[in-house]
């Protein structure tokens, strides 16, 4: 038995200290940041069209780019977890349009924000994943026909995010980030973000 000593000794110091090393990786992305991020901003809008056979909803939809400023703040809730929340401002995109029913319905974006909470898992001292919701909204220029109903100058709904941090410096992180705001726009961003 003793002749066992050494040789588990071996291999579990090594367990020890890569326990050890995550154990704290997710302070690596705890405290306040702020960042800004660019990419492809989907806008979209369904329209109903009536017609012999009865109602087709037809979703009309049209990719831009477009981009975001953001902060947040997190906090290290385990050896690899982090929580936190994160406010943004969205602009950018292009205008979805089409004819229906010899009528024009066309949205123009404004600009939109977001608030969410999020929950990440630090993969390693350096790489953090992240998943969250919330609430938000856009703003749009209206171009229907009057009295069409089910458009509004704000699309308000929730929101569901993801996206993965990959720290550069000791302050500094690449960000790949997908947004969806239920009802009107999707994003897909790389960005930047600084934590304080």
């Amino acid at each position: 038995m003793r002749f066992l000593m050494p040789f588990a000794a071996i291999l579990l110091v090594p367990a020890v200290e890569c326990q050890a090393q995550g154990s704290d990786d997710a302070e690596q992305f705890s405290g306040p940041h702020l960042g800004a991020e660019a990419g492809a901003t989907d806008h979209h809008f369904i329209v109903t069209e009536t017609g012999p056979h009865g109602s087709i909803d037809r979703n009309v939809t049209k990719w831009g780019v477009g981009g975001a400023l953001f902060a947040g703040y997190d906090v290290a809730v385990g050896g690899r977890m982090i929580a936190g929340v994160e406010g943004a401002v969205q602009f950018g995109g292009s205008t979805p349009s089409t004819i229906a029913g010899g009528q024009r319905f066309a949205i123009k974006p404004r600009w939109g924000y977001s608030a969410v909470a999020r929950l990440g898992y630090a993969a390693t001292p350096e790489l953090l994943l992240y998943a969250g919701g919330g609430y938000g909204g856009h703003r749009y220029n209206l171009d229907v026909p009057p009295g069409t109903a089910e458009f509004d100058a704000w699309n308000q709904s929730f929101v569901l995010t993801g996206g993965a941090e990959f720290r550069t410096g000791e302050n500094t992180a690449l960000r790949a980030s997908f947004q969806h705001l239920d009802g009107t726009r999707n994003q897909a961003m790389l960005g930047l973000l600084v934590r304080f």
